[in-house]
């Protein structure tokens, strides 16, 4: 019978380098001879691409209700764990998430103010009540990370919806998953490094063999 794979995911605020780490952590396991998937919310699915382009969409921004917001990161996620994340995992691969329903908690919970009653209820719904073995929170100080974001034009030509928003919620962002990372044990926060992704990526490696051994 042929095992559970684990769960393994890269969370953080904007201009964090999640996607950076993504996938040499990913290299790294395929080199040590493990099958692995990388996912990316949102996304990830050709039905998750069209929901990304509406949620990121600079056009909206200001505009799109928080609970249009917060509906849609669920469709697109219903849709990942169904078509990549649950088949994978359960014919015993590696799943490497580029973000995941954490960021629902905190970007519509407590950045947004919606109910985090019902953003939890639904995290269960759309992920199946498949639990996170390794969360990887990438930490830094907003207003840089913003910089070294806005660097690089998302796939709009500018600043993407997201990257819009004020300094305040994106304080907000770190606050939540800081305070995330403090009350659940399989979170771990890394400090981003810019000068250093090599270093980022040691310590990366350091924890998935000290918690998941592998």
């Amino acid at each position: 019978m042929v095992g559970r794979g684990y769960f393994i995911a890269v969370s953080g605020i904007e201009g964090a380098g999640k996607t950076s780490q993504v996938k040499p952590l990913g290299d790294y396991l395929t080199q040590k001879g493990h099958n692995v998937i990388i996912a990316r919310e949102p996304g990830g699915t050709e039905i998750g691409k069209k929901i990304r382009a509406v949620i990121l969409d600079p056009e909206f921004t200001g505009r799109m209700d928080p609970l249009t917001e917060m509906l849609l990161y669920q469709a697109d996620r219903a849709q990942q764990y169904s078509q990549i994340v649950l088949p994978n995992l359960y014919s015993g691969k590696h799943v490497i998430s580029d973000r995941c329903f954490v960021e629902s908690i905190i970007y519509q919970g407590i950045a947004r103010g919606l109910s985090l009653g019902v953003i939890n209820h639904l995290n269960q719904i759309t992920t199946r009540n498949t639990p996170i073995d390794l969360l990887y929170i990438i930490d830094g100080d907003p207003e840089t990370l913003l910089k070294n974001a806005w660097k690089d034009l998302s796939e709009f030509g500018e600043k993407d919806r997201m990257e819009k928003e004020a300094l305040e919620f994106h304080q907000k962002l770190r606050e939540g998953f800081l305070d995330f990372a403090q009350r659940n044990s399989f979170a771990v926060v890394i400090n981003h490094r810019q000068d250093d992704e090599e270093g980022m990526q040691e310590e990366i490696r350091y924890h998935l063999k000290e918690r998941l051994k592998i």
